[in-house]
């Protein structure tokens, strides 16, 4: 096939969605080495670029990506023809890429930092990096940018960089899901659980809601989760416990055969012994005098 036709192929399988084989890409790119003098080159390979990153053949749109750059004159490397080709790489390995493709580009390569790539893609790398626990990288991919879905991307980043204060001053006045889960990790990153409790309650997230609040000792918020019924163990024996440092209700828990806790009572004390002198009653030790 000639350039011409090639490129209204190309063209073509944009608009429509419909794929083509690599080694018709491969064609269109020796192709445009034929035509590099003249704008039929630099269309089939800004249509090959796409079509590489829409197939998840990413290395390769990189390639040609750079061999366009080659051709473009120094003053041209800022035009947004060019940057959007850049972008449609970067929003298309956020979108479909995997953790490997993903951390691969990231590690080799500058260009995911670039101001000039659209909020939007820059917030799809964001989330795929956070999920990656790379807060740093999310600081510095969206600096500057103050609209709500970059500003709760940004919180999460920082609780996840251990900064859960300058988190609490981004969000301190959203009142959105991301918002309000990001702010619940805050006040438990804090030591505040049972703030983080009332938080993960307003956005329905029982299972953080009641993990804080056996921190926090707040026995009526753990008695009343929506999912009380699904714990399979009598909440009401071990009541108790939740006056004792965090960490012992859990281990009680762990210790109680299934089926075990509805039928005895967690407690094994003698009569009239308080739970709080059994736990800092050392064992006698063997040997030692009584």
């Amino acid at each position: 096939a000639d350039s011409a036709s090639t490129v209204a192929r190309m063209r073509l399988s944009l608009e429509t969605g419909n794929p083509i084989p690599l080694e018709a890409l491969e064609h269109a790119e020796s192709l445009a080495s034929t035509e590099r003098g003249n704008p039929t080159g630099a269309d089939l390979l800004s249509a090959a670029i796409q079509l590489y990153a829409r197939s998840g053949a990413f290395e390769r749109s990189f390639a040609a990506l750079e061999r366009l750059d080659s051709w473009i004159p120094q003053h041209r490397h800022s035009e947004p023809e060019h940057q959007a080709l850049r972008d449609v790489i970067w929003a298309a390995i956020g979108q479909n890429g995997d953790d490997p493709e993903l951390m691969r580009a990231v590690l080799s390569r500058e260009d995911w930092r670039s101001p000039n790539l659209a909020l939007q893609t820059r917030q799809t790398l964001a989330r795929r990096l956070l999920d990656l626990g790379l807060g740093r990288q999310v600081l510095e991919l969206l600096s500057g940018a103050d609209d709500t879905a970059s500003t709760e991307l940004l919180a999460r980043a920082y609780v996840d960089q251990n900064q859960p204060e300058r988190a609490m001053n981004l969000v301190s006045d959203l009142e959105t899901v991301a918002a309000r889960r990001t702010r619940a990790r805050a006040f438990a990153t804090l030591g505040h659980p049972e703030a983080a409790a009332q938080e993960f309650d307003a956005i329905s997230e029982p299972q953080e809601a009641r993990r804080n609040a056996i921190s926090a000792r707040d026995w009526d918020r753990v008695q009343q989760a929506p999912d009380v019924a699904d714990i399979p163990y009598d909440v009401g024996q071990i009541g108790q416990i939740m006056r004792f440092a965090p960490g012992h209700l859990e281990t009680v828990l762990q210790s109680i055969p299934d089926g075990a806790a509805s039928q005895q009572p967690v407690s094994s004390n003698a009569p009239g012994e308080d739970v709080a002198t059994r736990l800092d009653t050392p064992e006698p030790q063997v040997g030692a005098p009584l």
